[in-house]
């Protein structure tokens, strides 16, 4: 590039070019990549969709038929509950106990534990 030397400014550029320096045309942008991509999103998108819509369709249980009941079956009263008389818990393991409470509460822990641990065993096998 080279400078003008010239007095008046306005009238002539301060800069010139010579046809071999000027820039090459400007590359024009391939869009078949774009496209390409594009057409490709859809199609997977298009294909989870549709699985989504197959699969919601095949899981869907049938609707079952309504099953008609009596009148007197829905108005009579639900069955009393068994009423079962609550026995003491034998000698055994109320000693058991208290003593185990006890000790713990003495502080001898684990012999308390162990005392209530079997109480507690006890109690489940007279419970079945």
């Amino acid at each position: 590039m080279i400078a003008s030397s010239e007095t008046s400014p306005a009238t002539t550029p301060l800069l010139r070019v010579t046809s071999d320096e000027r820039l090459d045309a400007p590359v024009p942008v391939k869009r078949k990549r774009f496209l390409l991509l594009f057409v490709a999103c859809l199609l997977v998108h298009i294909t989870i969709v549709a699985f989504l819509i197959f699969m919601d369709r095949i899981g869907a249980p049938l609707p079952t038929p309504e099953e008609e009941i009596s009148v007197e079956v829905v108005n009579e009263p639900p069955p009393p509950p068994e009423q079962q008389a609550e026995q003491p818990p034998p000698r055994e393991i109320t000693d058991l106990s208290s003593e185990g409470q006890r000790m713990c509460d003495h502080g001898q822990t684990r012999g308390g534990i162990m005392r209530l641990r079997k109480a507690l065993a006890l109690m489940q096998r007279s419970g079945d």
